[in-house]
């Protein structure tokens, strides 16, 4: 996987303007761009089912990787309520 360190995550300047809108929070630009290598199975699989579903094959890697870690999130959420 890389992801380029350069490219702005947060707006943070004083000279923008946009800057003093947005919390630290919040992405200047909402996206990443991120490259990634996979097995060919696992890409073949993802894009017949972005297919199937008139979805793309970033789409359907976005819906994927969001779930994994909203359920990883949820378990060690539930982990950490146990006495």
């Amino acid at each position: 996987m890389r992801f380029n360190p350069k490219r702005p995550r947060f707006l943070r300047t004083v000279n923008n303007p946009m800057a003093k809108e947005l919390n630290n929070d919040q992405c200047a630009d909402p996206t990443q761009e991120l490259t990634i290598t996979i097995p060919c199975l696992l890409a073949e699989r993802a894009a017949a089912y972005a297919k199937e579903t008139g979805n793309t094959l970033t789409g359907v890697v976005i819906e994927a990787l969001d779930r994994l870690l909203r359920e990883v999130q949820s378990s060690r959420d539930l982990a950490e309520r146990r006495p």
